[in-house]
């Protein structure tokens, strides 16, 4: 049996038309040195509204909430599959903290988030993105 997660994303937008992105670890296991939004998977047991907030928590130190379910998609890995949900977010934009998680991160522009690399489940995605910036 194959076992599948779910990988919660949010999109937190600043007044300026950025996005903010993080860098993934040069160490990763998946997608190395690549960018995303933040989030990560929901535990067992957790409610995936609940999942996204703590993800978002950690790896920003920022606290958000979610406004609207912009889209998903989902990626095979072999050994498992990673459902992904990219989620709108609001929240009071102060200092952002990373951890080892991440190399840093940027607040992107539509410019720049055009230009960056990102990791294959945001691909696609990533135009519905750049119309809002």
């Amino acid at each position: 049996m194959k076992f599948w997660y779910l990988v919660m994303r949010g999109i937190l937008i600043n007044d300026k038309k950025q996005v903010l992105m993080l860098q993934r670890s040069a160490k990763s296991r998946t997608f190395p040195l690549l960018w995303e939004f933040p989030g990560g998977k929901v535990n067992p047991g957790e409610h995936f509204i609940e999942g996204l907030k703590r993800e978002f928590r950690e790896e920003t130190g920022l606290l958000v909430e979610p406004e609207r379910i912009m889209g998903a998609n989902d990626k095979d890995f072999g050994d498992c599959t990673m459902a992904y949900m990219f989620v709108r977010v609001t929240g009071e934009i102060r200092e952002v903290i990373i951890t080892s998680e991440h190399e840093q991160f940027i607040w992107a522009d539509k410019d720049s988030l055009s230009k960056l690399q990102v990791s294959e489940p945001l691909v696609d995605f990533l135009p519905e993105v750049l119309s809002l910036l």
